[in-house]
């Protein structure tokens, strides 16, 4: 199951995937940002970024929303297998951008 996500970066390139996953929005209280359980998630259009974990170690992904939404919704991490899962669900939806 894990090597699905490296065969699809391989295939298409990292830069050209995108994912809406659903977040919810970050609050902000004084310095200290968090989520709440009380908001309903939106999807977001995100990227994966290999910031604190490389695809190709088949352990965990992390997807950042694109640039319009970054400050609005934080960063989250996935068990790779539970990427897919998601996916294979419908709660996360891949797309490839057009070359």
């Amino acid at each position: 199951m894990t090597s699905r996500i490296r065969r699809i970066v391989a295939q298409h390139g990292i830069d050209n995937l995108l994912f809406l996953v659903p977040l919810r929005p970050l609050r902000k209280i004084l310095f200290i940002q968090y989520t709440s359980s009380s908001d309903e998630p939106i999807l977001v259009p995100c990227k994966l970024v290999e910031k604190r974990y490389k695809i190709s170690d088949g352990y965990k992904l992390e997807v950042q929303p694109i640039e319009d939404y970054e400050k609005v919704f934080g960063s989250r991490t996935f068990y790779q297998s539970d990427f897919y899962h998601l996916i294979d669900d419908a709660v996360i939806k891949q797309f490839v951008k057009k070359q």
